[in-house]
């Protein structure tokens, strides 16, 4: 044997040793260490046997696969690189990966390094991480001085200070004094509020003590004494511009509103219902843009902002949104009967609301990272922290929902419809503006490719403080109508003696009925998070949603809305009779239209998902199967609507509590029943379980609300909706047939290629049906269909 390769063999032998050293040392990561090194060392032996002299050229394969093996072992656990992290609070958690790939669990040291000051790390964080897995592991920081762009090395060691790997970093921007600034802008709004309020309500005072002061006869002065026998009465004597007190107004007679006769309410209805027209369309261009902008299925940009964007309606609701719309319209329709005509009351009773959602809001905005994490913990960590970023910018959005129900609601108890429903107009044109600015400044992504830590802070303060804008340009402008009605709010901080105690009671069983719907939000979006990037997830189900409200919206909120006001008074009144005539008027109408809605929407969902996602037919049947599993229910959550409004124009919310609680044990159950199908359907089911629960929550709510009226006018109901569904069944199969003629189902099939294809489309089938089941109603002599197009008939002969 030459010397050479003695050579060779005695620097394999070297390789070989210190491969073990390195397997010896990095075992620490175990609880037994024995696992890693007894396997190491008996090939080692193996190895070194004097068998493999007569055969160097198998030894020396054999020895570099297993040092290749070794290897490997040592770099089985390891930190896994991260895109950009944005850090936007002042103390937070920083989320890092780390990876097992042993069929063992491990124990390692975490510790992060920043570059600068901006960031601060006090300690190392231990963490086990199981057998071929990985976890993520949140490392305490804090802002250090400034914002800024930091680096974060980030390293491994075991429990007994053995280095594990190399060190990766990762880079960061941090806009901790985000949070500090909102707070603070949003702390001085609201002790301006207030400051403005108590200043407002001393004026007051000193003008009412003035007025009396001028209205009190005075003693004609000794040294003025006129030549005149008697003195100006006080009136005469009252400067022209200054309003009679309101102490000294007559009193004695009230005022009692009539309720609202059917001619009304078909008007009011038909107004509405052209405001929500205008809205959704609207809403849906600026969710056709949202969708360019950032994308839909798969992306984490739009996953993000729709978990940040849907946290202020989610707090909101919990706070008030609900109870106003419950408590606020019946309790402004009792407090008519004062004499004031309920305008002390409302001052009274908006001005504590507002007082309470402008302390939720400080709190929720403070609380961002928190609500963010409890609907967004199952996100990647990134995406997550995107998420919150948003947050701060989407959350003082509850305080203009609330301005705006506030106002809106005042206005629909006054019966002044049109503003409520016409002021999203603007909120949409607000937001659109926003979108579009977005696009040009920053690019469309429309597939949602666009990485989270890609997101700079004027991304986010665009994106979603354009959305913040909107909301408060819809609140606002409905002050104009306030005085349009005569009503001007003043601040009113004295909130006994009009009644609110019983309103607080109507209240509390409201807020649990929106607490127990909130949780069951909780569980839908982390349930849905679990699918964010492998298909339709948060974003998807949002849009289908929206998609779902649309003839809700226009057709169920319109009227609903106008025949709540009525119910209200006829409850007021005594006249359960009247009561059961509105709410069996309300369903039959609504069932009328939302039959052909909800197979409408059936029918073209593929189509209507290609218009947020063309060309990718992957894409599109993700987002219309969610559409289909949500349409099904249409009707009766329209009609679910209709009940429970009833019960709130009767004062109960006791009741709706009780089969909202059934409603939510259902879904809870059903939605964590979703997480056992693949990640692909999980959307889907969660939308199906939404129907099922609903519709077990409709049949409830009937059974409780039938002693309450004595009897429903079950008959006549059941009798149209088994009309109307007898006639949509034809046009729903000459709709689907359209629609696959269209090439619906096809890779590049007209139908779902592009938007204007989709469009066409849809706007074919729907016309077909439409005709179809006018056609058919028409022949049945459907007495809704002839009550909606008598009228329209005889004007079009005049």
């Amino acid at each position: 044997m030459s010397l050479p390769e003695d050579d060779q063999r005695r620097q394999n032998v070297q390789r070989m040793l210190a491969a073990e050293a390195s397997v010896d040392e990095f075992s620490d990561v175990l609880s037994d260490p024995a696992l890693l090194t007894a396997p190491t060392r008996r090939d080692l032996l193996a190895l070194l046997a004097t068998g493999w002299l007569a055969d160097q050229a198998s030894w020396t394969e054999s020895v570099g696969a297993w040092l290749v093996d070794q290897r490997a072992i040592t770099d089985s656990v390891r930190v896994v690189p991260s895109s950009s992290v944005l850090v936007v609070a002042s103390a937070t958690g920083i989320p890092i990966a780390v990876e097992n790939d042993l069929p063992y669990a491990v124990d390692v040291v975490l510790t992060v390094d920043p570059t600068n000051g901006r960031l601060l790390v006090e300690d190392s964080v231990e963490a086990t991480v199981e057998a071929e897995s990985r976890r993520t592991v949140l490392v305490p920081v804090e802002a250090g001085v400034g914002s800024g762009e930091v680096t974060l090395e980030v390293s491994l060691t075991s429990p007994n200070g053995t280095p594990i790997g190399g060190t990766e970093r990762i880079p960061a921007n941090v806009h901790a004094d985000w949070e500090g600034v909102g707070a603070a802008v949003l702390a001085a709004l609201a002790v301006l509020v207030f400051a403005i309020g108590v200043l407002r309500t001393v004026r007051r005072r000193r003008r009412e003590r003035l007025a009396a002061e001028r209205m009190a006869p005075r003693p004609p002065s000794p040294q003025n004494q006129p030549s005149r026998p008697s003195q100006p009465t006080t009136i005469e004597r009252m400067p022209p511009c200054l309003p009679i007190p309101q102490s000294r107004r007559r009193q004695t007679r009230t005022r009692r509103s009539a309720p609202m006769a059917d001619d009304r309410i078909a008007r009011a209805s038909l107004f509405l219902a052209s405001g929500t027209i205008v809205s959704r369309v609207l809403g849906f261009l600026k969710a056709i843009v949202l969708a360019a902008a950032i994308g839909v299925v798969g992306s984490a940009s739009a996953d993000a902002f729709a978990v940040a964007n849907g946290l202020p309606n989610t707090v909101y609701v919990i706070v008030a949104g609900g109870v106003l719309s419950a408590v606020l319209v019946p309790q402004i329709v009792r407090a008519s009967t004062h004499a004031d005509g309920g305008s002390a009351y409302i001052n009274k009773l908006v001005t504590l609301a507002l007082v309470v959602i402008g302390g939720a809001t400080l709190v929720a905005t403070a609380l961002a990272p928190v609500l963010a994490w409890i609907y967004g913990n199952r996100l990647p960590p990134e995406t997550l922290q995107l998420a919150i970023a948003f947050a701060f910018w989407c959350l003082p959005q509850i305080f203009f929902y609330g301005l705006y129900t506030l106002l809106g609601e005042v206005l629909n108890a006054r019966s002044s419809f049109g503003p409520y429903t016409w002021s999203p107009v603007l909120n949409n044109v607000v937001a659109l503006l926003g979108l579009v600015a977005f696009g040009f400044a920053f690019g469309f992504d429309p597939d949602g490719t666009r990485s989270a830590g890609e997101w700079t802070p004027g991304m986010i303060a665009l994106l979603a403080g354009s959305a913040t804008l909107g909301i408060a340009a819809q609140a606002f402008v409905l002050f104009w109508f306030w005085r349009r009605i005569g009503l001007r709010f003043r601040l009113d901080f004295h909130w006994r003696g009009v009644g609110l105690r019983s309103a607080g009671r109507m209240a509390g069983w409201t807020f649990g009925m929106l607490l127990l719907t909130t949780f069951a939000g909780v569980v839908q979006t982390n349930v849905l998070s679990t699918a964010s990037g492998a298909g339709a997830s948060i974003a998807a189900v949002d849009t289908a949603w929206l998609i779902f409200m649309l003839p809700h919206s226009v057709i169920t909120v319109s009227i609903a809305t106008a025949y709540f006001t009525r119910m209200s008074e006829h409850a007021r009144d005594g006249h359960l009779d009247r009561v059961r005539a509105d709410l069996s008027g309300a369903v039959r109408g609504v069932g009328l239209i939302l039959m052909l809605a909800s197979a409408v929407l059936v029918v073209v969902a593929y189509p209507f998902a290609a218009v947020f996602q063309p060309g990718n037919l992957a894409n599109t049947a993700a987002l219309g199967n969610v559409i289909v599993a949500f349409a099904v229910g249409l009707l009766g959550f329209s009609i679910l609507f209709v009940v429970q409004r009833t019960f709130y124009a009767l004062g109960d919310t006791r009741t709706p509590f009780l089969f909202t609680l059934v409603q939510v044990v259902v879904f809870t159950a059903a939605a964590v029943t979703c997480l056992l199908l693949p990640r692909e359907w999980i959307a889907v089911g969660v939308a199906l379980a939404t129907t099922v629960a609903g519709t077990i929550q409709l049949a409830l709510a009937l059974v409780l609300l039938r002693p309450k009226l004595a009897r429903l006018d079950a008959r006549r109901v059941i009798g149209s909706l088994a009309r109307d569904f007898a006639a949509v069944l034809l046009p729903a199969v000459v709709g689907f047939w359209l629609v696959w003629s269209f090439g619906a189902f096809t890779e590049g099939g007209f139908a779902v290629s592009d938007r204007w294809g989709a469009i066409a489309v849809m706007a074919i089938v729907g016309s077909v049906m439409l005709a179809l089941y006018g056609a058919i109603l028409w022949i049945l002599r459907s007495p809704e269909l002839r009550g909606f197009a008598e009228p329209v008939l005889a004007r079009l002969r005049r």
